[in-house]
């Protein structure tokens, strides 16, 4: 703010902030191809974790594909003994 209205003016802030806004967005954009993902709304931290715990499953020969249909089945498995017990 001080930028824009003490020391210059928005003609000199205004392409600075067009430079930023672009840099941030192709970041962003390199972040994605990178990871290989679709954008999703989680945190670095827990797409880091994510990423990782599966480079370690893979190392051990877990089966990613089979543990998320189990964790699906337990969760349809849940909602159907949690609407039998009221």
């Amino acid at each position: 703010m001080s930028g824009t209205f003490v020391y210059y003016s928005w003609d000199v802030m205004e392409p600075i902030s067009y430079v930023m806004m672009l840099g941030n967005f192709s970041v962003g954009m390199l972040f994605y191809a990178a990871f290989k993902r679709d954008m999703q709304l989680v945190t670095l931290r827990q797409m880091l974790a994510n990423r990782f715990a599966e480079g370690i499953y893979r190392r051990k020969g877990l089966d990613i594909g089979k543990v998320k249909t189990l964790e699906k089945e337990i969760r349809e498995l849940r909602e159907i003994m949690n609407k039998s017990a009221f």
